[in-house]
């Protein structure tokens, strides 16, 4: 128990350390971050958003999660992003399922397209469960691919395709498709919402906040 504990806190400081040395980075590199009036990528931003998602032929009828993410933009057409989660099912059975992950990616993209911006990104991370007293732990990695189309000067549109892997569980629900959209209310200030679907069919519906600095 108090070996998981520590290399978990191990795992999240690391993370956490190359984020600061990203960010650090970044600053000093006159090349990144963009003007106002895009979408999100290019773009450095804190946000926080919570997550629904309606579970297909399952024992768990839902699934909830709040998260947090930070993205910093390290040359014109690469970003990295940082994500941490919490989520929880319904109750069944007198408990819960419960999982936390964090994981860290590279995103690269087309900055210079008038319409939009194609990208891709590439990232792994740590993910925990536990349902009562089981407990587990994976190595998770991801790719993602889509275009973030720039509908108006404040709007942007995303369909997507994602493919995410725990590696330890044996899970086929691993392909997430879907579209997000972001809208800058200010200069500083977003609203985004998203809807993902599974090859299981299982329905993500989320909303989010974000910080541009």
């Amino acid at each position: 128990m108090t070996k998981k504990i520590t290399n978990r806190t191990l795992l999240i400081a690391t993370v956490a350390a190359f984020g600061f040395a990203v960010a650090s980075f970044a600053q000093g590199n006159p090349t990144a971050g963009s003007a106002a009036g895009t979408g999100l990528l290019g773009q450095s931003y804190a946000g926080v958003n919570y997550g629904y998602t309606f579970l297909h032929d399952t024992p768990v009828s839902d699934v909830q999660a709040v998260g947090l993410e930070y993205n910093q933009p390290l040359n014109t057409g690469f970003d990295f992003n940082l994500g941490l989660s919490n989520a929880w099912s319904s109750r069944f059975s007198n408990t819960r399922a419960k999982q936390q992950d964090i994981d860290a990616s590279a995103v690269a993209f087309i900055p210079d397209l008038t319409w939009g911006r194609p990208f891709v990104g590439v990232g792994a991370g740590w993910v925990w469960t536990k349902t009562g007293s089981l407990k587990d732990n994976s190595l998770v990695v991801n790719l993602d691919t889509g275009v973030e189309f720039q509908v108006t000067r404040e709007f942007s549109l995303t369909p997507l395709v994602a493919f995410t892997d725990a590696t330890s569980f044996h899970t086929d629900n691993k392909w997430n498709y879907g579209v997000k959209a972001n809208y800058w209310v200010t200069r500083e200030w977003s609203l985004t919402a998203s809807v993902l679907r599974n090859n299981r069919i299982d329905t993500t519906c989320s909303l989010g906040l974000n910080y541009r600095f």
